[in-house]
C-alpha cells in the first residue's frame, strides 16, 4: 500500500481513500501472505490513518477461553509478553469482548479496569477506543485503538471505527476459511501419505520420523517460529508424490532399473504440484521439490546446487536421509549409529548442506537422535 492521507477534520472523502487502499491491499495479499502479516499492515495503516499511537487485535481462543495478541503496531516488547493473552473481562478489552460493545476510556491513567496502566503510558498511550469484532452473532475478538493524549471522540469517528472493526472481522473470518479448507486439503494428502507408508512395512512411519528429525534441526539452527511451522507441515508430506509410483517399482526387492529410476525422480515435481494448489504453502514448497537435491548439483529432479536450494529443503534432505539410514531396508539392515554419523561425515558438502550435517552430528552426539528401538 502507499502513503495514506490521515483522518483530519471527519473528513469523509479521506476515509474513503484510505477504505479504499485496504481494501486493495487485502484482496490482492488475503491468500498470498501469512494471517498474522496481513491483519499487522492493515493495523499499522489503520493507526496511522486514524492518528493514534498504538494498536492492537486480539482473538478469541475458544480452547484456553482467552483473549490472544494476534497482531500489534506500537506496543514494547514487553507489552506483547505480559499482554498476550487476557481473560474474557480482565482489562478493557476483556470487557469489551464480554459486554459485546464499541467502549471508549479517555484517561487511562485514572482506569481502574485496564491492567498494567505502566507498560500503556511507556507508549503514550493515554486514551483508547476498543470494539468487537463480530461477523452476525460470532464474537471473534477486539480491536483497539491508543491515543497519546486524553481524546474526546466524534460520533462519526466511533462510526468510522466500528466500520474499520467490521472490515477486520470479515478478513480474519475469510482468512479462517481459506485456512480451515487448507487444513482439510492437507489432512486428506496426510491421509494419502499414511496409506501410502502402509503399505510398505519398511516405510511405516518415515514422514513422520523425518519429520520430528527436521523439526529438531531447524530448531537447533533457530530458525523462525514461521520456518518451523513450514517444516512441520509440509515435511510429513514430502513424499506425496510417490502416490503416482507404482507400488511394484516403490516395494521392489532390489535395485531399480534406469526406467524404474527416471520413474521414481519425478515424484518430487509431482508432489510439488500437488501441494501448490495451497496457496498458503508458497514458501515451503522447496521442500517437496528439493528435498532429494544435492549441494553439489548432482541430485534430483532440477539438478540445482548451492545456495539455488532453501535451507528447510537443505533440512529435510538430511532429515529424510536420517530416516532411511536408520531404518531396515528390504535391501539392508538399519544403519548403526557409528555408520551413520560416517556416512554423514562422507557426504558433507557434496550430497549434504555443511551447517546442516554439524547440527545433526551434534544431536546424535546429545543422545537426540537414535538408533531405533
Amino acid at each position: 500500500m502507499g502513503e495514506i492521507k490521515t483522518f483530519k477534520n471527519n473528513n469523509s472523502k479521506d476515509f474513503i481513500s484510505f477504505f479504499y487502499e485496504i481494501v486493495k491491499y487485502a484482496t490482492l495479499n488475503l491468500f498470498k501472505e501469512e494471517k498474522s502479516k496481513v491483519l499487522n499492515k492493515i493495523l499499522k495503516k489503520t493507526v496511522k490513518f486514524m492518528n493514534g499511537v498504538v494498536g492492537n487485535i486480539r482473538i478469541y481462543n475458544s480452547r484456553t477461553k482467552n483473549l490472544t495478541l494476534i497482531a500489534s503496531y506500537g506496543t514494547s516488547k514487553k507489552y506483547i509478553k505480559d499482554k498476550k493473552n487476557i481473560m474474557i473481562g480482565e482489562s478493557i478489552a476483556g470487557v469489551v469482548f464480554q459486554k459485546n460493545k464499541l467502549l471508549v476510556v479517555k484517561d487511562l491513567r485514572k482506569s481502574r479496569t485496564y491492567i498494567k496502566p505502566s507498560l500503556a503510558l511507556e507508549k503514550k498511550m493515554v486514551s483508547l477506543i476498543s470494539a468487537p469484532l463480530n461477523i452476525g452473532n460470532e464474537k471473534l475478538g477486539v480491536f483497539s485503538l491508543y491515543y497519546p493524549f486524553e481524546k474526546v471522540f466524534t460520533r462519526k469517528e466511533k462510526e468510522i471505527y466500528s466500520l474499520l472493526s467490521n472490515f477486520i472481522a470479515l478478513i480474519i473470518t475469510i482468512q479462517n476459511i481459506y485456512y480451515e479448507l487448507s487444513d482439510t486439503n492437507i489432512g486428506i494428502i496426510k491421509m494419502i501419505v499414511k496409506q501410502l507408508e502402509e503399505k510398505d512395512k519398511y516405510l511405516k512411519g518415515h514422514s513422520e520420523n523425518v519429520k520430528k528429525y527436521a523439526i529438531m534441526i531447524g530448531k537447533e539452527l533457530k530458525l523462525p517460529e514461521e520456518e518451523i511451522k513450514i517444516l512441520s507441515e509440509l515435511t510429513s508430506i514430502h513424499d506425496v508424490g510417490k502416490i503416482f509410483v507404482d507400488n511394484e517399482i516403490l516395494n521392489k526387492q532390489g535395485e531399480l532399473n534406469e526406467k524404474e529410476w527416471e520413474i521414481v525422480k519425478k515424484h518430487p515435481e509431482i508432489g510439488a504440484k500437488i501441494v501448490s494448489q495451497i496457496r498458503r504453502f508458497k514458501d515451503g514448497i522447496s521442500i517437496i521439490r528439493h528435498h532429494h537435491e544435492r549441494v553439489n548439483g548432482n541430485g534430483y529432479p532440477n539438478g540445482i546446487c548451492g545456495d539455488d536450494i532453501s535451507l528447510i529443503a537443505k533440512i529435510v534432505s538430511v532429515a529424510d536421509a536420517l530416516d532411511a539410514m536408520l531404518s531396515d531396508r528390504p535391501y539392508r539392515k538399519a544403519l548403526s549409529i557409528e555408520q551413520v554419523k560416517q556416512e554423514l561425515i562422507k557426504n558433507k558438502g557434496t550430497q549434504f548442506a555443511p551447517e546442516v550435517v554439524d547440527v545433526a552430528l551434534k544431536l546424535i552426539e546429545k543422545g537426540k537422535i537414535t538408533k531405533k528401538s
